[in-house]
C-alpha cells in the first residue's frame, strides 16, 4: 500500500518489471515525489503515455495502453519522470526503462 510520497527521485522504482499485460498485470512507479509526471517512450523515440502523481500516495498504475488505447506490444520502454513542484515547475528528472513481455 502507497501512502507517503519521497521527497526526490533517487529511490524510484517500477514493478512489476517485466510485466505481463496478458496476466491482467499494470505497472507502478513507486516512490514517487508529490508531483511527478510520467511519460512513456517506445526506444526509437515515439511517445506513447503520460501518467501524473499529483494526490501526495507516493505512487501510480500505468495500464500498458499507448495513447490510442492499445495494449503495449512485447519490448522495451523508456520512461521519463519529472519531480515538480505545486506550479509545475521542473525540479529534477530520472530515466528508466521497463520490459513487457507477452
Amino acid at each position: 500500500v502507497l501512502s507517503s510520497f519521497a521527497n526526490d527521485l533517487s529511490d524510484v522504482y517500477v514493478y512489476p518489471n517485466p510485466v505481463k499485460p496478458a496476466s491482467g498485470e499494470s505497472l507502478t512507479f513507486a516512490n514517487l515525489p508529490r508531483y511527478a509526471q510520467i511519460s512513456i517512450w517506445t526506444v526509437d523515440g515515439t511517445k506513447i503515455g503520460e501518467i501524473e502523481e499529483s494526490d501526495g500516495n507516493g505512487g501510480v498504475t500505468f495500464d500498458l495502453k499507448d495513447l490510442s488505447g492499445n495494449t503495449l506490444s512485447s519490448g522495451i520502454y523508456i520512461y521519463r519522470i519529472v519531480m515538480t513542484d505545486a506550479s509545475k515547475n521542473e525540479q529534477q528528472e530520472k530515466l528508466g526503462k521497463f520490459a513487457v513481455i507477452k
